[in-house]
Parts: structure tokens; C-alpha cells; sequence
């Protein structure tokens, strides 16, 4: 879903967000690494000048699995949105561009068009834990144990290239 940023009110525009739109679902299982099951909220278009600020609040949720133990679980995610959006300029490669800490909530629009497809896969995608783990974390303890002591256990294979020089 695009909308052209001259054409939104300066009152703003408040855009329903539900798992009833098939692309809302692309949007969030490309953003959450799994399948998603969900994908509600309310997102809030309003201009300022050529830039748009985008502010809100999105829940998601897809099926994934634990990085620890492995185990298929649902990953939960909400995304407190308060993002700007600027017009895309010209780069020119030969100036070096400083970043302050305010410029990295800072996206960029295409041809005067907001596509809202990215605003929700950019914001879920920051949602998300550097480390997805099962919410019981005892029984995740477990099975990774168990994991770990079955590969410690296991003599290492090597290379079939060395086998000749295993009893050497």
C-alpha cells in the first residue's frame, strides 16, 4: 500500500493496520523470520514540510524457533513506532555523510510515495530480539543440554580426505 506524502491532509492520516490484508502478513513474516500469525495496530501519517512522521503502535506475532534449543515457539513482537521520513536525494559518493544518534529513526520515500509495506517491515524488523528463546526458559535449558551433551559426546568426523591417517 503506497500513498503519495503531498497528498496526505496536514491534519494527518490514521491507517487501521490488520492481518486481514494479506500483504500486512508478507510485511510482518518477512520482518519476524517465520510465518506470521498476526499483525495488528494503528499507524498515524503526518507531514511536516517534504518529510513525514510516522507514529503508532504494532503488535505482530509468527511461529519461529528457539535459537537456543531449536523448538518451534511463537515470537511475540510490539513496535512503538515514531519514525520521519525525508524525500530521497542524489547521493554523491564524494562527500562523506556524518550520522548523528536523532538521524537514525530516519528513513527515506521514493518518488513522492510512502510505501507502508517497508514502514512495517523496518519497524517489526527492530522489534525483534538479537536472540529469539523460548519463554520457558528452564525446559529451553534442557533440551539445549541435551543437545550439546549429544554432540559432545559424538567423535568429530573430520574430513574424509584424513581418514587414512586416523590410526597413524
Amino acid at each position: 500500500m503506497k500513498f503519495v506524502v503531498a497528498n496526505i491532509p496536514d491534519a494527518g492520516r490514521a491507517l487501521q493496520i490488520s492481518s486481514n490484508a494479506d500483504w500486512v502478513l508478507l510485511a510482518a513474516s518477512e520482518a519476524l523470520g517465520g510465518e506470521a500469525i498476526s499483525c495488528e495496530g494503528e499507524l498515524v501519517l503526518q507531514p511536516f514540510g517534504k518529510n513525514l512522521r510516522v507514529t503508532g503502535l504494532l503488535s505482530a506475532s509468527a511461529n519461529c524457533f528457539c535459537h537456543r534449543c531449536g523448538e518451534s515457539m511463537v515470537l511475540n513482537c510490539e513496535s512503538d513506532l515514531n519514525l520521519t521520513y525525508a524525500p530521497a536525494g542524489l547521493s554523491n559518493s564524494d562527500t562523506e555523510v556524518s550520522l548523528a544518534a536523532s538521524d537514525l529513526s530516519t528513513g527515506w520515500y521514493d518518488d513522492g510515495c510512502i510505501e507502508i509495506k517497508t514502514v512495517i517491515m523496518e519497524s517489526l524488523a527492530l522489534s525483534v530480539p538479537s536472540r529469539v528463546q523460548c519463554s520457558d526458559s528452564s525446559a529451553c535449558d534442557s533440551r539445549t543440554a541435551a543437545l550439546l551433551a549429544t554432540a559432545q559426546s559424538e567423535e568429530p568426523a573430520g574430513h574424509p580426505a584424513f581418514s587414512a591417517l586416523k590410526n597413524f
